[in-house]
């Protein structure tokens, strides 16, 4: 019976120094941070910090505003803004240093931001007020600029569609789209 007690606490001791052994490693080998799943913020990691300098963090193809807000480590400034066909508008192409590269800590990082693509489709507005024609177009970058064309009772104040294109049309970042109303 003696011996039986001795086996089960011998077990007993290996099981706590495995989950001890297990528990270390995850805690401070893979640097898992134990947080709030609530709070998200941008962290380096321990082990990146090398003689004050750090790994500069990879920001490529992430929101800039969110990384802006978030990062604590560096100062991000937007050094452009660039059309891309693959980066949506408001994130990230690329950055100075680049990722993986050792940098001060504190230093700043220098980004180029995507302006979205730089054709444009023309969205029907048809029967929409103008503010309401407005804001779609100046949401695509578009400029837009009201004429007041004739029209029957029901079309007063109303849009009627644009004076050169159709709906459906590609055009430009930036351009000017005139949109007829009816008065």
């Amino acid at each position: 019976m003696l011996v039986c007690i001795d086996k089960i606490k011998n077990n007993l001791f290996n099981i706590l120094l495995f989950v001890f052994v297990i528990s270390f490693f995850i805690i401070f080998c893979l640097n898992i941070n134990i947080s709030s799943k609530y709070h998200r913020s941008i962290s380096i990691n321990k082990n990146e910090i090398v003689a004050n300098k750090i790994k500069a963090p990879n920001f490529i193809c992430q929101n800039f505003e969110e990384i802006e807000k978030l990062n604590k480590n560096c100062k991000i400034i937007k050094l452009c803004e660039e059309f891309s066909e693959q980066i949506p508008e408001g994130y990230i192409i690329s950055q100075d240093p680049y990722p993986g590269d050792y940098m001060n800590l504190n230093s700043v990082i220098a980004v180029k931001v995507s302006k979205g693509t730089q054709n444009k489709v023309l969205p029907d507005i048809f029967g929409l007020t103008i503010s309401e024609a407005s804001k779609i177009l100046t949401d695509l970058k578009l400029i837009p600029i009201e004429k007041r064309i004739p029209s029957e009772p029901y079309d007063v104040g109303r849009t009627i569609g644009y004076d050169a294109y159709e709906p459906g049309e590609i055009v430009k970042y930036g351009e000017k789209i005139v949109i007829n109303v009816g008065r």
